[in-house]
């Protein structure tokens, strides 16, 4: 299920503001196909696509609810023209599914869970020249960032006393530090020459900086430890593209 809005406001010939609001919903069950000879050992007939048949014991479901927000403003200032894009996103999304896809332990369900909600922001703005002339520019800035907690649950099945029987297990579980984002800004330019009224020359550069934080912890049999060592979780850099 999905729905839109846009409301366009323009106050004079030269200015205008576009806001667009929509959402998603999507709740879908879609265990998936099992096709071709069962494993050795197990009894069954051959499955085909045609059969469209599932042999997953647990649930396969997938949900998924989304909002975005986004502003565009465009500023005709005779010869050049400023805008502005900028944008507020909420995603929520949860996921049951068994793994053992091809039901190889009857009986069992290697079951996991996967749970998260970002929140992401991003900016945008531009200056450039319009019109026909021999030299045209644009330069512009951008920032975004993303953050939200997410975590997952899991067996952890450690010791399979027979083939093909359910294993002793113990619940494995996943969880994103607080605090974690990520955050990323730009700065932008690009240069589009009329050599002649046939041949064109056009450059640009972009200097990119992205930052985050992204630990994450596990726990198992009780223990609580960290997935990454500290330092690792910390990611700075400065990226620079030349487009040609």
């Amino acid at each position: 299920k999905g729905a839109r809005i846009s409301v366009l406001y323009q106050p004079t010939k030269t200015l205008e503001f576009l806001l667009v609001h929509q959402q998603l919903k999507s709740d879908m069950v879609n265990p998936p196909l099992a096709i071709n000879s069962p494993f050795p050992g197990l009894s069954g007939p051959t499955l085909s696509y045609n059969d469209r048949k599932s042999v997953v014991e647990g649930p396969y479901q997938f949900y998924n609810k989304s909002k975005l927000t986004s502003l565009n403003i465009g500023w005709d200032l005779g010869g050049h023209k400023l805008s502005y894009i900028g944008g507020f996103q909420q995603s929520a999304e949860n996921t049951d599914r068994d793994t053992d896809i091809f039901n190889v332990i009857p009986g069992w369900s290697n079951q996991q869970t996967v749970r998260f909600h970002t929140l992401q922001r991003t900016h945008e703005l531009r200056f450039e020249s319009t019109g026909a002339r021999r030299w045209n520019y644009m330069v512009g800035a951008y920032y975004s960032w993303t953050g939200g907690p997410a975590e997952f649950t899991q067996k952890f099945p450690y010791y399979f006393p027979t083939p093909f029987t359910p294993p002793q297990e113990a619940i494995l579980k996943g969880s994103t530090a607080p605090g974690a984002y990520g955050e990323g800004s730009a700065l932008f330019t690009d240069h589009r020459f009329a050599l002649t009224d046939v041949d064109q020359l056009q450059v640009g550069l972009r200097v990119q900086k992205n930052k985050g934080y992204g630990q994450q912890y596990l726990e198992v049999f009780g223990q609580k430890i960290n997935a990454l060592p500290e330092d690792r979780a910390q990611w700075p850099s400065v990226d620079v593209f030349i487009p040609t």
